[in-house]
């Protein structure tokens, strides 16, 4: 098979939903931050190999709205854990010339991993050999109902955009 012909057949997006760790840790015995801790491994791996294969972009499910719930202990271990990333991975994506960015809804972090979120973001946007996403703080739920939201709001709006441009017309203003 010619390089060519692998090439066409490597996706331009992959994205990995980070389920699982927990259940890991448990099989094992070990404890849950260390299942999530092996899941920052991989990533690392998945990183090395994504840009081997020349895919463009790689997106990470890693923090959803349901995982607010967990054990606070848990929460704030994989709070640190992110925290320990985003100091620690900064060098690695400039090497690499990675693209890191972010999506999601951030209200319930804290103002410091917001801010190391944004400077990692700032530092590394002119970089486009890999275009690494990280998505936190989503959710089905949380989701479809900003959707629904969004929808109710552009049909109002649209509603009153024809009002104005009935009363323009009706006004014999074109």
């Amino acid at each position: 098979m010619t390089d060519q012909l692998k090439q066409k057949n490597i996706p331009n997006h992959v994205a990995f939903i980070m389920d699982g760790n927990r259940r890991w840790a448990v099989k094992r015995s070990i404890p849950i931050i260390e299942g999530h801790k092996m899941g920052s491994k991989v990533i690392k791996k998945i990183v090395r190999k994504g840009m081997k294969l020349k895919i463009k972009y790689l997106t990470f499910y890693g923090f959803s709205t349901e995982n607010w719930n967990r054990k606070p202990q848990e929460i704030r271990a994989l709070q640190e854990l992110l925290n320990f990333y985003l100091d620690n991975e900064k060098e690695n994506f400039i090497r690499n010339k990675i693209n890191f960015s972010f999506i999601g809804n951030l209200n319930k972090f804290s103002k410091d991993i917001i801010a190391k979120l944004t400077n990692f973001k700032r530092i590394t946007q002119n970089f486009s050999n890999l275009y690494f996403v990280l998505a936190l703080g989503y959710g089905s739920r949380s989701e479809i109902l900003d959707a629904v939201n969004n929808i109710a709001l552009s049909k109002k709006k649209i509603k009153s955009e024809k009002s104005f441009s009935e009363f323009l017309m009706t006004n014999g203003i074109p």
